[in-house]
């Protein structure tokens, strides 16, 4: 079996194409048996040596030349891939060329726009206005892009200032007791008033309370005090805390809270939009027209109706608040 393919090879290589009929092989064939026939040789006979060198070289021939080919499909490959990035990077930096210099363009404009309208508004400004200004004007670009310019315009002006003093709070009560601690002390006097101690009282203990009940409240229902010393050339403040409380009915009449100073009413309040049981203060300013006067609060309600209220009161003050007001001259009338 060797021998037939010893023989097979020797006369592929040796014996002309048209004689070589009876042991010509096949192309697949030559490959196989000549590696086999390489490892018989090799051990038998030295002098086939050379012979089986040609035919090992052709061998290797043949194969370098099939893996060349393959090499060469591959290359192809990589070249397609290559220029597909190359042309997106030329899209990609062409756009943003162009987007850029519009923006630039677009931008320049609108920055010469808005020096020139700076200018014409800070000339305005100057020769009509007498005060401070800060203006801001806001542009759009075609990009909604905002660009904004502010202008401060800044004049001299002359201020006048007038300035008014509050006259301050009195510190000293002139009223004695006047938040009722003392009790019935002999300094108030009443007549139909109850001076009790309450929890409903503004401030401490104890309240004066004002009631009538389905009465006509025309007379009585007063609280009085005697007060001395006083300057009819200063003005004074007199307050109190008020409220009523729980039910009351006025009916067609109106009811006020009166002060009174030598028996003439200095100030009424009308009792109307109140909170029942929550206190307000009233007050007034007056000037007395004696030094020695007495001071009178009371309840009274006009209408003929007869009424139903429940008044408190609480913490009442008077504090001197200096000199009065003169009053400007008047100029003669010629006759």
């Amino acid at each position: 079996m060797r021998f037939v393919s010893l023989c097979a090879v020797l006369g592929a290589a040796l014996l002309p194409v048209a004689s070589a009929g009876p042991c010509k092989p096949k192309t697949t064939s030559v490959v196989t048996t000549t590696t086999a026939g390489t490892e018989t040789l090799s051990t038998d006979t030295e002098t086939k040596t050379d012979t089986q060198s040609i035919v090992t070289s052709d061998a290797t021939s043949l194969l370098e030349t099939t893996l060349t080919g393959t090499e060469t499909t591959d290359l192809t490959l990589e070249t397609t891939v290559t220029e597909t990035a190359i042309e997106t990077d030329t899209a990609t930096t062409d756009l943003t060329s162009t987007f850029d210099s519009a923006i630039t363009n677009t931008a320049t404009e609108l920055a010469t726009e808005t020096t020139a309208a700076t200018d014409v508004t800070t000339v305005e400004s100057t020769l009509t206005e007498s005060v401070t200004l800060s203006e801001t004007t806001t542009f759009v670009s075609d990009y909604t892009t905002e660009y904004t310019a502010t202008t401060d315009t800044t004049s001299i002006e002359d201020i006048t200032t007038t300035v008014t003093e509050d006259v301050p709070e009195p510190t000293i009560n002139l009223v004695s007791n006047g938040g009722f601690e003392d009790g019935d002390d002999g300094e108030w006097g009443v007549r139909t008033v109850e001076l009790v101690k309450d929890s409903r009282a503004k401030s401490g203990e104890r309240m004066v309370f004002f009631k009538v009940n389905e009465q006509l409240a025309v007379g009585g229902n007063h609280l009085n005090q005697t007060i001395i010393d006083l300057s009819t050339a200063n003005l004074y403040r007199l307050s109190f805390e008020g409220a009523v409380f729980g039910t009351y009915d006025f009916k067609d009449s109106t009811c006020s809270m009166e002060a009174l100073v030598s028996g003439q009413i200095i100030k009424g309040w009308e009792l109307k939009d109140f909170v029942v049981d929550r206190y307000q203060t009233y007050s007034t300013d007056f000037s007395p027209f004696y030094p020695n006067f007495e001071l009178t609060l009371r309840l009274r309600c006009l209408g003929g109706d007869l009424v139903t209220v429940s008044f408190g009161v609480d913490d009442v003050f008077l504090g001197d608040l200096g000199p009065k007001p003169q009053a400007p001259p008047v100029d003669p009338v010629d006759t």
